[in-house]
């Protein structure tokens, strides 16, 4: 098609020529006849006979509006540059919830499904490099490249056309720009295609326990013909720096000079030097406003943790050059204070690293007790759903209470709180306006046999709210919410049960 090469303002000028394309009160007609022109002479015996040619055109000031419709390819092209083409849908899946970061290594080859059954795996590498894992989140690192010329040259792709992330069971999903042949130099550049990822019956999924010796492989559909393996091993978990600000001490703030115990990452045993109103020996030392994980007593996953922690929080303390406190105060059983580690805050390192939490108990809800998590959210909501609808107004954290009961139903699926909390979990993303989300949860809310849910969802189906319309369906949950005690049934389904 002519419009494919992407004339420039010249050569559109040069094919309204060929072509005869006039403008006729204020439309443009191909073919037509060129506009007739009058013609007008003078003579005189001095001077030859001139003549001088006006084409005459009607001119149409109003504007007019047409209908266009464009080809399905010209369709799909501007759509395509409004969509983002590595759009996904992850609502429907239960993404990693692990706070850890890690750098592994990769490579990407083809699989052919032309020769063999069940598919071969080439020996050479289409991409390779470095990813990056931050919880749920993937991104292809720096030093990443594709080895098939032409277009896969441009970083971007690997960069910017990349949505992917890691489900909690260890699977790559999401989207992105996807290169299939080799292009030589010379030859026409071929556009990527956008693949999606998905579960696979194939894939060897990350080994989210034990990142650091997974080996896994995941397989990615692209076309009939052939497909693609993605390749990760060598894992390491990242270090990152420190943003933790300096922070100020002065001569009289006291110094720990020895540090005799660290029973986990916010206690301590030491010896505070002289002089100084605290100077002594093994002082019981706590972190002010910290709460770091249980390396003493408490449930399996929070100990292992804490234990971690407390490692982390030894070798920073060894390798210390100044320990001083500041804000303190001292109680019956220990001196509360702020850790200034050579001028760093030691309870905002631990903090800034996933290592500590500034909410008191915040790890036992974490780790150990999903009704402690759900009174987590329920504080944080600050609303009893029993009697009252949440709003943006009346809501204290809406993000921590999410946070918190879904906390709660992964720490116990099947916990008798999870209808109440499905229940919550879709009003609070009703206030985000993610539609998605909050009839998931209201599903899921209303199975579990949640009154309200059950009330809501029916609702939702008589009035077509959010659902399709459907009655009958309507009517089976509103039925539902009135055998489990609802009031307003039988007037929302405008019928008796």
């Amino acid at each position: 098609m002519w419009l494919d090469i992407k004339p420039t303002h010249e050569g559109y000028l040069a094919e309204v020529k060929k072509r005869s394309i006039t403008c006729q009160g204020g439309k443009a007609i191909a073919g037509a006849a060129p506009a007739k022109t009058s013609t007008s002479q003078s003579t005189t015996s001095s001077k030859k006979t001139t003549s001088s040619n006006k084409t005459s055109l009607s001119k149409d000031s109003s504007i007019t509006t047409y209908e266009v419709t464009f080809s399905e390819k010209v369709l799909k092209e501007l759509l395509e540059r409004v969509l983002s083409k590595t759009d996904f849908d992850f609502s429907k899946l239960k993404l990693a919830n692990q706070n850890k970061n890690f750098s592994c290594r990769f490579k990407l080859r083809r699989i052919r499904y032309d020769e063999v059954v069940g598919g071969e795996v080439e020996d050479w590498d289409m991409a390779r490099g470095v990813i990056d894992i931050n919880g749920s989140d993937f991104a292809f690192g720096k030093n990443s490249f594709w080895r098939l010329g032409g277009l896969s040259e441009d970083p971007s792709y690997l960069e910017n056309e990349v949505n992917l992330k890691i489900t909690n069971d260890g699977h790559i999903v999401g989207k992105m720009a996807y290169f299939t042949h080799s292009v030589k130099q010379g030859e026409v550049p071929r556009n990527p295609l956008y693949v999606s990822l998905n579960k696979h019956d194939k894939s060897t999924p990350i080994n989210l326990d034990n990142i650091k010796n997974s080996r896994a492989k995941i397989f990615i559909d692209v076309e009939d013909w052939a497909g693609g393996v993605l390749m990760l091993d060598s894992c390491k978990e990242k270090i990152i720096k420190s943003k933790t600000k300096t922070v100020s001490t002065s001569s009289s703030d006291p110094t720990v000079s020895k540090v005799i115990e660290v029973i986990q990452g916010d206690k301590f045993i030491v010896d505070i030097a002289e002089p100084h109103e605290l100077a002594g020996t093994n002082i019981n030392l706590n972190l002010l406003n910290i709460d770091a994980p249980d390396a003493v007593k408490s449930c399996s996953k929070q100990m292992e943790f804490g234990i971690k922690v407390k490692d982390i929080v030894t070798q920073i303390l060894a390798d210390a050059s100044s320990i001083q406190l500041m804000n303190y105060r001292k109680t019956s059983k220990a001196v509360i204070a702020k850790v200034i580690v050579d001028g760093k805050d030691l309870g905002n390192q631990l903090i800034e690293k996933g290592y500590a939490s500034d909410e008191y108990g915040y790890w036992k809800g974490y780790f150990c007790s999903a009704l402690i998590a759900t009174q987590a959210g329920n504080q944080f909501m600050g609303v009893d759903i029993t009697f009252d609808m949440p709003t943006i107004s009346n809501v204290i954290d809406i993000d921590k209470a999410i946070f918190w009961f879904e906390r709660a139903i992964v720490l116990d699926p099947d916990g008798s709180n999870n209808s109440a909390s499905s229940f919550s979990l879709s009003l609070l993303y009703d206030i985000k306006n993610n539609d998605i989300k909050s009839l998931e949860y209201l599903k899921k809310s209303a199975n579990l046999g949640f009154m309200r849910a059950e009330e809501a969802l029916g609702k939702a189906y008589m009035e077509g709210i959010g659902v399709s319309r459907d009655t009958s369906e309507g009517k089976y949950w509103l039925k539902k919410a009135f055998e489990h005690g609802s009031k307003n049934a039988e007037d929302i389904c405008g019928c008796e049960f």
